[in-house]
Formats: structure tokens, C-alpha cells, sequence
């Protein structure tokens, strides 16, 4: 017998919408007649491609925060006189511009020292920890949402969470319409990677709660972040991350026939604009060659076309 979804118009007092959602929940786990919203990885590991993306964030707000050119950021914290030495110039920091390389541990502290939260609030934010891997534990997502600016937790958290609660979420938030508002470009008044971070959270929580809705909007509303006019200088790392969280998502099985259809539909793209993470003298078509990097590259160039896509 096939479960029943929960009822979410506020009918069927005997049981609060949270319990329902439980016992839902638990009813498709056990329940081999429901089919499970899954998702399937495509190309390398989630976390390196996630170290790249985080470099170039990094970067990218260590020269915003410092005011200093790439060169000048490799003199100050260039702890040789390569000069004196006889010693060309090192070019670190242009590998961090392009995610090829990580910042130590001693070079996160230097420049945390020289730029406060330049490593707390962007190389190590929940981010990059939620956006790793597919699955996480509903106690894991809690810890994420209580770090959320106000803004954000207060839409997520009710006013009083009852200790050892497994499903915390507000009952009173329409979350898939929380998506689309938070990624609205016209209204961001919170920091971009705590947006990003809220909605891949969402992400997460409608894997637990196999809610297809929320999770095809989730990631909709992450596709909208690649139509975002931004500093041109942020805009690598931006594409970049949409690229690869559309790349993990594209694989993703939804039972609903017209999600079936877009996705199928989205797979069909070929081309699309430069991604911004591209030089001009870049090659647009896909690559043929067996080079797993070129091969790398042209899987994201097509992930952020989908994202384009999907945002329209």
C-alpha cells in the first residue's frame, strides 16, 4: 500500500504537521512500493571540486577586504625575499585565483590576523561542508541553521525549539517560496554565501524529507545565481559554485513526470555563454579530447548552461 503524502492544510488536528511529516517520512524509508528522491554524483569528488571553488572565494575576499593587488598580497605574505635571493617572483596567489592550489594553514592565520574574517566567515563557513556531500545527519543541518544570520535563522528556526526535536524546521514558512526570495537578486540584503548557504540547507532538508517541491526549487533557485550581475571579480567564483552544485544535482531521479521531463530536457543542452571562469580565447563547443581536465572543465561549462537554463 502506497503511504500517504502528510497534510500540509492544517487539517488533522489529532497530529501536529511535524509528526505527520515524521511518520511519512519514516513510512517510505520502510515502504520498498515508495521510490526515494535520489540523487547520483557525476565527475570528480564533491570535496576537491568544493576546495577549488572555496580557493577562489577566499581569494577573492582577501582582495576585496585588503584593498591590495594580487602582487601585493605575494609580497606581504611571501615570507622569502625571493629577490635577494635571486629568486623569480612566486605566483601562489594567481593559483589560489584559479582554485589549482590551497592556502596553508599558516597562511589562513597570517591573513585572518591581517583581515579578520577573511577565514571564519568565508574558507571555513558551513558552506563548503553542507555543499561537500549529498547527505546529512538532521542534527548536522540544525548546527548550519542556528550559524544563519538573523535574517535567515528566524525564517528557518522556531521560536522555541524543543531540546532533542528531530524535525525543527517552522511550520508556518513556505520553504520553496523562502528559496525563490532569498536568491531574488533584486532583494539580497544579507552576505551571498550565507544565501547560497541557506539554500543548499534546503536542499539537504528536502532529501530528509523527501520532498520533491522543495527540492527542484532549491536547486532552481541556486540555477538563478549564474544570471546574477555581480562584481566581476566574484563572478568566477559564483559560476563556478552554481556550476558545481547544478553537476551534482543533474543526476537527480524525481518520481513527479513533468520534473522527469525538465530534467531530461535540460540534459539536452550543448552550448551557451563563456562561463565566467573561462579566458576569452576559451572553446565553447564541448571538448573531445581525452584529457580528464579539458573533460572536467566542459562538464562544468555544461552544468552552468543547464543552470542558465534552468533559471529562465
Amino acid at each position: 500500500m502506497r503511504a500517504e503524502a502528510p497534510d500540509v492544510s492544517g487539517r488533522g488536528a489529532l497530529l501536529p504537521r511535524a509528526r505527520r511529516e515524521i511518520a511519512y517520512f519514516r513510512s517510505t524509508v520502510h515502504n520498498p512500493s515508495v521510490s526515494s528522491l535520489t540523487t547520483r554524483a557525476r565527475g570528480r569528488p564533491r570535496r576537491a571540486q568544493i576546495e577549488s571553488v572555496r580557493t577562489i572565494w577566499w581569494y577573492w575576499s582577501v582582495l576585496e577586504r585588503s584593498g591590495l593587488s594580487e602582487s601585493k598580497l605575494e609580497a606581504k605574505f611571501d615570507q622569502v625575499d625571493r629577490k635577494e635571493l635571486g629568486l623569480h617572483r612566486s605566483t601562489r596567489w594567481n593559483k589560489y585565483k584559479f582554485g589549482r592550489s590551497s592556502p596553508s594553514a599558516e597562511l589562513l592565520d597570517a591573513v585572518e590576523t591581517a583581515y579578520p574574517g577573511s577565514r571564519s566567515s568565508t574558507y571555513e563557513h558551513d558552506l563548503w561542508t553542507l555543499a561537500s556531500r549529498a547527505e546529512h545527519h538532521m542534527s548536522d543541518l540544525l548546527v548550519v541553521a542556528r550559524r544563519l544570520p538573523m535574517q535567515l535563522r528566524e525564517r528557518l528556526l522556531p521560536d522555541v525549539l524543543p531540546e532533542g526535536c528531530a524535525f525543527w524546521l517552522r511550520q508556518d514558512t513556505d520553504l520553496s517560496r523562502l528559496c525563490d526570495e532569498l536568491t531574488d537578486a533584486k532583494n539580497i540584503s544579507t552576505s551571498i554565501i550565507s544565501v547560497f548557504c541557506a539554500v543548499v540547507l534546503m536542499g539537504c532538508l528536502a532529501l530528509h524529507l523527501q520532498d520533491e517541491d522543495l527540492h527542484f526549487s532549491a536547486y532552481r533557485s541556486m540555477a538563478r545565481a549564474a544570471r546574477w550581475r555581480v562584481n566581476p571579480g566574484a563572478a568566477p567564483a559564483i559560476g563556478l559554485l552554481v556550476a558545481h552544485l547544478i553537476r551534482g544535482w543533474i543526476g537527480t531521479t524525481y518520481r513527479d513526470p513533468t520534473k522527469q521531463a525538465v530534467m531530461a530536457n535540460l540534459k539536452k543542452v550543448r552550448r551557451g555563454p563563456l562561463p565566467p571562469w573561462r579566458s576569452e580565447q576559451s572553446e565553447l563547443l564541448l571538448s573531445t579530447t581525452a584529457d580528464s581536465r579539458a573533460q572536467d572543465d566542459d562538464e562544468l561549462a555544461k552544468s552552468y548552461w543547464i543552470a542558465r537554463q534552468l533559471a529562465t
